[in-house]
């Protein structure tokens, strides 16, 4: 398993991943506890937030482009936070672990 801070480049084909470009989502997604397991940057303007796949999260995802999804606010503004932050790190080509 990755740990949270650690994010491969480029996220193995094979596995089932659920990936969204949407800030909103990944964050939802963050503090609803799916795990975060990678960022892939393939150009400097886009970020795709990378989930394990599970039916659980499809029903989440679905709930969110639904509006009836709900989640801690203060929670969810920390998580906002801190995904775009990670998106930042990754676009910027500097290592996520040594980020504070």
């Amino acid at each position: 398993m990755t740990p949270t801070n650690v994010f491969p480049l480029h996220i193995e084909p094979e596995e089932r991943l659920y990936r969204t470009q949407d800030h909103g989502l990944a964050a939802t997604l963050f503090t609803l506890g799916f795990p975060l397991i990678g960022i892939e940057c393939p150009s400097n303007c886009m970020s795709y937030f990378a989930f394990l796949w599970s039916e659980d999260l499809d029903c989440v995802a679905a709930s969110y482009w639904t509006d009836q999804v709900l989640v801690n606010p203060r929670r969810l503004l920390r998580s906002l936070n801190e995904v775009q932050r990670m998106a930042e790190v990754r676009a910027s080509g500097e290592d996520l672990v040594n980020v504070s």
